[in-house]
């Protein structure tokens, strides 16, 4: 009671700002700077103050034990392992042979009470030597005046997200493969003039980088949730621009890889025209699979709570039909792919340094095997992983189709450029030595101008 009489105003005006009660509910009250010396301790009130001290103690020490989430034997446990001073004095759950009234916890009866409107209503007691077993007295009632508990107070939810540094990989990896994109059209388009670069159309090669650009931009909708400032809507919207911006960006690839294998057909045989027909049917297909999946059950923002106690979610793109849609599109999406096969076949015999057939057939084959890895992978990992590795899992084999696209598209075009550059300049002739030389094309019909179109 010493103790109570000298707290001062400082105290009684931050019990006032925190108290849970509002002004005209049932048990509220306002203090004045001078309650605790005008209004005395109640019976047994130090006791019940250690006794929610000892509570509030156990349950945070359980919470640092675990992963957040406590049972409640592990808060049991907790509280007989406090010790702290309390208004009654030290408080320590443990027997102690020098301590009168020191009990063992099997030879003592422990009591729950409900707090109600100022009244102490006993609810649930453990008996001694029962193994700190509770039978109900009484249900226990809640500040709404019900029996069933309310719902976990909690803030909104701040777990599970993407997270910045993930975030910033993922963009980081969509930046890299862009600039290497826009690098490689700009060298394209620098040494348009080069034998090597004019030997097969420019213009496709700048349509195979395009569809780089596109297929990759995928990681930036993939980017965001709410943990980034995002609205719902505005990852709606997000979500339905992923299907659009692979399977597009995947279609413009191929088709424009099609059109530069098929410049150099020596003759246009009659399947040729076949293979065009297919192309345009499979963009039709394409274009009506994402049309209706947009329309129809398009991918949506869901976040589900996956832990009732703590509120643990995990957000992501998701629709009733997402695996029939992207199972048919993944079939058309091999359709290209096949076609530039057939047609790299035919041409195969001719001098690969100037058109690339091989480096096409090996990009079809890395594609094929990023494709195929990804579907597991993805799968597991959004199944049984954080949305954070997820997202960087799905990153990392958009940007591996990116790097695949753009490396064997270009880069051995500037391979084969600068070895002929440097031939060119370890073979010159120093000035008065003597040797042999072959003249040829004295009698070589007039050049005739090839118009390349793609």
């Amino acid at each position: 009671e010493v103790s109570w009489r000298q707290q001062g105003s400082e105290l009684v005006q931050r019990l006032n700002e925190v108290n849970p009660l509002r002004r005209g509910e049932p048990g509220y009250i306002y203090a004045d700077d001078h309650f605790f010396q005008e209004v005395g301790p109640g019976l047994y009130s130090g006791f019940m103050f250690d006794a929610v001290v000892s509570v509030g103690l156990g349950a945070c020490m359980a919470a640092k034990e675990s992963d957040g989430t406590i049972s409640g034997a592990e808060h049991r446990q907790s509280i007989l392992r406090t010790e702290f001073v309390g208004a009654t004095g030290p408080v320590q759950f443990a027997y102690q042979r020098t301590l009168r009234s020191s009990r063992e916890i099997e030879k003592t009866t422990l009591a729950a009470y409900n707090i109600v409107n100022g009244s102490y209503n006993l609810t649930d007691v453990s008996l001694p030597n029962t193994g700190t077993t509770w039978r109900e007295v009484a249900p226990f009632e809640y500040a709404n005046g019900s029996n069933e508990p309310p719902k976990l107070l909690r803030d909104p939810p701040n777990q599970s997200y993407i997270g910045s540094a993930r975030r910033a990989l993922g963009l980081s990896l969509m930046s890299v493969v862009m600039l290497l994109t826009l690098a490689s059209i700009l060298w394209l388009w620098l040494y348009r003039r080069e034998p090597v670069v004019a030997s097969s159309p420019l213009i496709c090669k700048y349509i195979i980088l395009l569809g780089t650009i596109v297929f990759s931009s995928a990681i930036f909708a993939l980017s965001f949730d709410e943990g980034a400032g995002w609205s719902t809507n505005a990852l709606d919207t997000a979500c339905k621009s992923v299907p659009w911006l692979i399977f597009s960006g995947h279609f413009i690839t191929y088709a424009s890889a099609l059109a530069k294998i098929r410049f150099y057909l020596p003759d246009k045989p009659p399947h040729s025209r076949l293979l065009l027909v297919v192309m345009m049917i499979t963009a039709e297909a394409y274009f009506a699979l994402l049309l209706a999946w947009t329309l129809a059950d398009p991918l949506r923002w869901e976040r589900q709570v996956t832990n009732d106690m703590t509120g643990k979610s995990q957000g992501a793109c998701n629709s009733g039909g997402v695996e029939g849609y992207a199972l048919a599109l993944l079939v058309l999406a091999f359709v290209p792919m096949t076609a530039c096969v057939v047609v790299a076949w035919r041409v195969r015999q001719q001098d690969d340094t100037t058109n690339g057939t091989r480096w096409v057939l090996i990009m079809i084959l890395g594609h094929a095997e990023v494709i195929m890895l990804s579907i597991p992978i993805l799968v597991i990992l959004r199944d049984q992983t954080t949305p954070g590795r997820a997202y960087v899992g799905a990153s990392a084999m958009i940007s591996c189709y990116g790097f695949v696209s753009v490396g064997l598209t270009v880069l051995p075009k500037m391979i084969l450029h600068y070895r002929s550059n440097r031939g060119t300049v370890n073979n010159k002739r120093k000035r008065g030595a003597r040797g042999s030389g072959v003249v040829t094309g004295l009698e070589a019909p007039p050049q005739e101008t090839i118009v390349q179109t793609c």
